[in-house]
């Protein structure tokens, strides 16, 4: 059975994690459709994904600073990283479907899904305060 400072770390992460996920994808569907109808004649893909994260990290900051005013600044920074982060993978994912570039999005899926599994271990067990806030800067990484 976890402490009652070890369920605090963990919700602490929950919240600030769905915050996250929700920034990140609110509008994110909405983006990656409009681009892949666009077509690359159209719009620039450098440009669509600025305007992707710019509009993920906003979200993310207006929705902390209303519903989470008591988060450290570590986890606003981690937060807004990781979202920025978030947003920039799900467009990239998407350009890569886009072009039928199936090989390198599964590479960067594993090599993601590995980087975090090795930043996170060392956090979970040596790190005692902020975990919640170390954790979502790992998955920034």
């Amino acid at each position: 059975m976890a402490d009652s400072s070890t369920a605090a770390l963990i919700a602490s992460f929950v919240y600030l994690s769905s915050l996250v996920i929700l920034s990140s994808l609110l509008l994110g569907g909405f983006f990656n459709r409009l681009y892949i109808l666009q077509g690359d004649e159209q719009v620039s893909a450098r440009g669509f994904r600025r305007l992707q994260v710019g509009t993920a990290a906003l979200i993310y900051a207006a929705v902390v600073v209303v519903v989470r005013p008591q988060a450290t600044y570590f986890e606003l920074a981690a937060g807004l990283a990781c979202t920025s982060a978030a947003a920039a993978f799900d467009f990239s994912r998407t350009w890569m479907q886009s072009r039928a570039e199936f090989t390198r999005y599964v590479a960067a899926d594993m090599w993601r899904a590995m980087v975090l599994l090795l930043l996170v271990a060392p956090v979970l067990f040596g790190l005692r305060s902020d975990q919640a806030g170390a954790v979502l800067a790992a998955q920034a990484l």
